[in-house]
């Protein structure tokens, strides 16, 4: 007396019905799917804010390259940051600095 056997496994779904989803179409090449552009920055400035500033750049996602003591009340950094950053890091630092802080661009 045996009945009909019920298979326990599920019916196997098509893909377009509820399979996993595909990953998404790339629409333009290199859209929001690359990094920043970064840019070298030298920033000339007094000794006595150099501490402020190095924690500025690092808020900024900055990469700090290089520190040297350019005159006794003097130190010079340089460092990478992202392109768009550099007018919001001029502006802080001559605020910050009383106008006594200098930044320039250098090629990487």
């Amino acid at each position: 007396m045996s009945g009909p056997k019920h298979k326990s496994t599920p019916t196997v779904q098509p893909t377009a019905s509820g399979g996993p989803p595909r990953p998404p179409k790339r629409t333009s090449k290199g859209f929001g799917d690359q990094p920043p552009e970064e840019t070298k920055i030298r920033v000339i400035i007094p000794k006595a804010i150099e501490g402020d500033v190095l924690l500025y750049l690092t808020t900024l996602r900055g990469a700090i390259m290089n520190i040297q003591i350019e005159r006794p009340a003097w130190t010079v950094i340089e460092a990478l940051i992202s392109r768009c950053s550099v007018p919001d890091f001029t502006t802080w630092l001559h605020d910050f600095s009383k106008g006594e802080g200098r930044v320039s661009e250098e090629p990487k």
